[in-house]
């Protein structure tokens, strides 16, 4: 806004009203703009989100809501004690 009005070669008073601002709102931002140190930019690139998969390869819903999931690198003997330890 501030910058707008200089441009514009308009004075403050009509600028303020056209706009709905109050003069000393005006007054108290331009004053604590030209005090505040330039603003500094940094380029940011970003990358693609990195796609990964579930860390497990099935799941299994057991009659009590609980989720059983079994990763691809759980070897043969683990998961049958897993299994059999659900079925109760």
């Amino acid at each position: 806004m501030i910058a707008e009005q200089e441009s514009s070669k308009q004075k403050i008073g009509p600028f303020c009203r056209e706009h709905g601002i109050s003069e000393p709102c005006f007054y108290y931002w331009r004053s604590r703009l030209r005090k505040s140190a330039p603003v500094r930019f940094a380029v940011i690139e970003t990358v693609p989100p990195v796609v990964s998969r579930p860390v497990w390869t099935l799941e299994l819903v057991l009659r009590n809501g609980d989720r059983l999931r079994i990763g691809d690198k759980v070897d043969a003997v683990t998961l049958r004690t897993v299994l059999e330890a659900a079925r109760g």
